[in-house]
């Protein structure tokens, strides 16, 4: 019967064990069972690291381990110990990617491969642990290094970011790093920490420069020049209609035309009358173009037959 043992049958299993004859053992992680089912007391609690089930009476299935075979192991030739996941056999190593007794680490940030002894120089993210490959394909490598993992050092004469850049050092070698030469020369025709610059671009860097400082300057001149002549021009062109117009002004000046006189009863013979008084025989003269009022410089002579007008401006009209 099940959960009792002795010759009558008379016994319960003893503590850990149930099952007919109780010869089946429960592996509860706080000791204590069913004597008849095996359930564990505690069941919060698990089983013992290696066993799994309702009554903690079944090992771990291969490739797991630990308490309810929670845990797995990544070993190279499959199967380890189901309590400490410590591979089965001896000269098995762990699969890329993992490390530890049990296999069941993986690889630190920055390594990957067999027992995580390979590293990779992305620039960010990290890489792959199986593979390498930097998880961030977009981001290059890390200064002084290159590859698809990053995990490959510049080759001689090379350095910076992917190996991109190279040192022209006299005798050949640098940091791949910074560049910096192992000796402390560089070949002829480059300067540098690096001997990564050219004298020669250098030079014609400064040259192009001057070129283009010189054109500024004559540019500037040119501007300031036609600036000038055309404030020059304008002046002159103001001037000149300017000009224009008093001509035109000359041309059309109002004269004389029609004049109707009578003779004057004085009895001097010659006489200038003053232009701001009143002339005897006053009268509205008619010009062409105007009608004015006044009398200037009025001139008669012999018999009143001849009268010089002078109309405020220089032109004449004779009676």
């Amino acid at each position: 019967m099940e959960g009792w043992t002795g010759y009558s049958c008379d016994r319960e299993c003893t503590s850990g064990t149930f099952g007919l004859g109780c010869a089946r053992i429960c592996h509860c992680n706080i000791p204590g069972c069913d004597h008849v089912t095996g359930l564990c007391f505690n069941q919060s609690n698990g089983c013992k690291d290696g066993w799994k089930g309702p009554s903690c009476d079944t090992e771990c299935s291969l490739g797991t381990f630990g308490q309810s075979c929670a845990a797995r192991c990544h070993c190279r030739t499959p199967g380890c110990d189901h309590e400490t996941g410590v591979c089965t056999h001896s000269l098995s190593v762990c699969d890329d990617g993992w490390t530890g007794s049990a296999c069941n680490q993986e690889c630190p940030f920055g390594t990957f491969g067999r027992l995580c002894s390979y590293e990779c120089h992305c620039n960010n993210m990290g890489c792959d642990k199986v593979t390498g490959h930097c998880l961030n394909q977009q981001d290059a490598c890390a200064e002084g290094w290159t590859g698809v993992s990053c995990d490959k050092e510049c080759d001689l004469g090379f350095f910076g970011v992917s190996c991109l850049n190279v040192c022209h050092c006299l005798v050949p070698g640098c940091n791949p790093v910074s560049g910096v030469c192992n000796t402390s020369e560089c070949e002829r025709g480059w300067s540098g920490y690096a001997c990564n610059i050219s004298v020669q671009g250098e030079m014609e860097k400064d040259v192009s420069n001057g070129i283009i400082h010189e054109y500024g300057i004559i540019s500037a001149i040119c501007v300031g020049l036609l600036l000038v002549i055309s404030v020059a021009v304008n002046v002159w062109m103001c001037v000149k209609r300017k000009r224009t117009r008093m001509s035109d002004n000359a041309d059309n000046e109002p004269c004389y035309e029609n004049v109707q006189h009578r003779q004057l009863s004085s009895p001097t013979t010659s006489q200038t009358c003053d232009a701001t008084a009143t002339p005897p025989g006053y009268e509205e003269l008619q010009f062409r173009n105007a009608t004015r009022k006044a009398y200037e410089n009025v001139t008669y002579e012999n018999s009143y037959d001849s009268v010089e007008l002078r109309a405020g401006g220089n032109s004449t009209a004779r009676l």
